[in-house]
């Protein structure tokens, strides 16, 4: 599945994933391939992707997700890119 996390000021992370963590202030939930269509907001929180052994992390502030067909995307005020589950915790607002 595709996912693309876009600002503003650009493309902060657009490639194939096998899997995506949504963490938000109402928990966190699981996304893999032909997961059913998911709309939700994440005011202050992050995403973790994962495919094969690669984990890539961006926190988020102020952006919708939206899952359908394969493709995830994210729209957000502010995404930071992070390689490790800490930094992308501490780049939270």
């Amino acid at each position: 599945m595709k996912i693309i996390v876009s600002t503003h000021q650009g493309v902060v992370l657009n490639e194939e994933t096998e899997y995506i963590l949504v963490h938000n202030s109402d928990g966190e939930f699981g996304i893999l391939t032909n997961h059913i269509p998911v709309v939700t907001i994440i005011d202050n929180g992050y995403i973790k992707t994962t495919n094969k052994n690669a984990i890539k992390y961006v926190s988020l502030c102020g952006a919708i997700f939206e899952f359908h067909n394969n493709e995830a995307v994210i729209l957000a005020q502010e995404a930071t890119y992070a390689d490790s589950l800490d930094k992308a915790k501490e780049n939270l607002i």
